[in-house]
C-alpha cells in the first residue's frame, strides 16, 4: 500500500516538472532587458522681434518661432516647453508634418522674460538676453533635446530702439534639480530635464537718457562753482552763495532717485552711480570752503584776498572734477568693452553624460 503511494507520488512529480519545468527554467534564463535610450529630438529657435528691454524692471519682451524634428509624432516637446525665465506667454499657429522618417512641429511664442542686467558699465553696458527653456513632462532618462544651431538665429529688423544685436547662441544640456518631485523611479536625490538657452547679446545704442540724466547734475555743478564768485564780504551774497549749493544738493539727490527708477538699481555703482557721488562731493567741498571763506573775512582777513581764493578753488575744483568725470568714463567704457564676461550667463547647462541615471 505505501508502495503504491510513493509510485503515485513520483509520477505526479514527473507531470508537474513535465509541464512547468521548460517554462520556469526559460524564464530564468531570460536576460533582464536595458531600459530603453532616450528619444532625441532636435529643437531650433528664430527670434522675429524683441523690444521693450527695461533694465529697470529686468525685463524684456520677445517673439519667436520654435520648431522641433522628432523621430515620432507621439512625442511633441514644443508643447511641453516651460519657459522657466518668463513672466507670461502666449503660444499660437502650432502645426506638425512628416518630413520624410521624422515629424516637424512649429509652433510661435510671444512672451515678457524676466533677465539679469549687469549696470556696473551703464551706459557703456552690455546683456546676454536669455530665455530658458526646459522640458516639463518627461525626464532626461525618456527625453533628450539637442539644438538645432544651423538653422537658429534673430531676424536682422528685430531692433529694439537704444539697443543692437551683435550676436546669437542657442545651447542645449540638462537642467538638474537636487530634488526628485516625489518620483519613486529616481533613487540618486536628484532629476535631470533637457534644456535649451536661447541667448541674444544686447548692446545699448544711445545714450539719450543717460544725458538726460546727467544734464541736471552738470548744470548743478556749474552753478555750485559759479557761486564761489559771489563775494563773502557781502551778507546778502553770502546767503545767496548757500542758497545755490543748497538747492544744487536738494537737486542732485532728487536726480538719484530718479535715476535708479529709470534705470534700474544694482548692487555696486554704475557710472551714473559715481557721477552723482561725484557732484555730492563737489557740493560739499564747495560748501566747506563757502564757510571757510565767511569765517576769514568775519576773522579780518581782506575781502580782496578773500576773492582772490575764491577764484582759484573755483578753478582747481572745476579742474579736478573735469578729470573725475573723464576718469570714471575711461573705467566705464574698458569695464563694459573688455570685460569677458560681459555676455556671460550665469545660469548653467549641464551636458548629458551618457545614458542618465535612475
Amino acid at each position: 500500500m505505501v508502495l503504491r503511494w510513493q509510485c503515485a507520488l513520483a509520477a505526479l512529480v514527473l507531470v508537474m516538472a513535465a509541464i512547468w519545468g521548460p517554462d520556469a527554467t526559460a524564464q530564468a534564463a531570460q536576460p533582464v532587458a536595458a531600459p530603453a535610450a532616450p528619444v532625441t529630438c532636435k529643437v531650433g529657435g528664430f527670434v522675429t522681434s524683441l523690444h521693450d528691454i527695461e533694465t529697470a524692471s529686468r525685463t524684456f519682451k520677445a517673439d519667436l518661432w520654435l520648431w522641433s524634428l522628432c523621430p515620432t509624432k507621439d512625442i511633441e516637446p514644443l508643447k511641453t516647453l516651460e519657459f522657466v525665465s518668463s513672466v507670461e506667454t502666449t503660444a499660437s499657429l502650432d502645426s506638425i508634418l512628416p518630413r520624410g522618417d521624422q515629424w516637424w512641429a512649429t509652433r510661435k511664442v510671444s512672451g515678457v522674460f524676466r533677465n539679469d542686467f549687469e549696470l556696473d558699465s551703464y551706459p557703456f553696458d552690455r546683456h546676454p538676453l536669455v530665455i530658458e527653456m526646459e522640458e516639463s513632462t518627461q525626464d532626461a532618462r525618456s527625453l533628450l533635446l539637442t539644438a538645432d544651431t544651423e538653422h537658429s538665429g534673430i531676424d536682422p529688423a528685430a531692433a529694439s530702439p537704444g539697443w543692437k544685436f551683435d550676436g546669437f547662441t542657442l545651447r542645449s544640456g540638462l537642467a538638474i534639480h537636487p530634488t526628485t518631485f516625489g518620483d519613486p523611479s529616481l533613487t540618486k536625490g536628484d532629476s535631470r530635464y533637457a534644456a535649451l538657452h536661447l541667448i541674444i547679446r544686447a548692446e545699448r545704442a544711445h545714450f539719450a537718457t543717460f544725458i538726460k540724466l546727467t544734464s541736471a547734475l552738470y548744470i548743478a555743478s556749474f552753478l555750485v562753482l559759479m557761486s564761489l564768485l559771489f563775494d563773502v564780504s557781502n551778507t546778502d551774497l553770502f546767503i545767496g552763495r548757500m542758497g545755490v549749493q543748497a538747492s544744487a544738493l536738494f537737486a542732485v539727490v532728487l536726480n538719484f532717485v530718479a535715476a535708479g527708477g529709470s534705470v534700474g538699481h544694482h548692487e555696486s555703482l554704475s557710472l551714473l552711480d559715481e557721477i552723482h557721488v561725484a557732484t555730492l562731493v563737489l557740493v560739499l567741498v564747495t560748501t566747506t570752503w563757502s564757510v571757510f571763506a565767511y569765517r576769514a573775512v568775519a576773522g579780518g582777513t581782506r575781502a580782496a584776498k578773500v576773492r582772490r581764493w575764491d577764484e582759484r578753488s573755483a578753478a582747481v575744483f572745476l579742474v579736478l572734477f573735469l578729470i573725475a568725470n573723464i576718469t570714471l568714463f575711461v573705467i566705464a567704457n574698458k569695464r563694459g568693452s573688455q570685460n569677458p564676461a560681459a555676455y556671460a550667463t550665469t545660469r548653467v547647462l549641464h551636458a548629458v553624460p551618457g545614458p542618465p541615471h535612475a
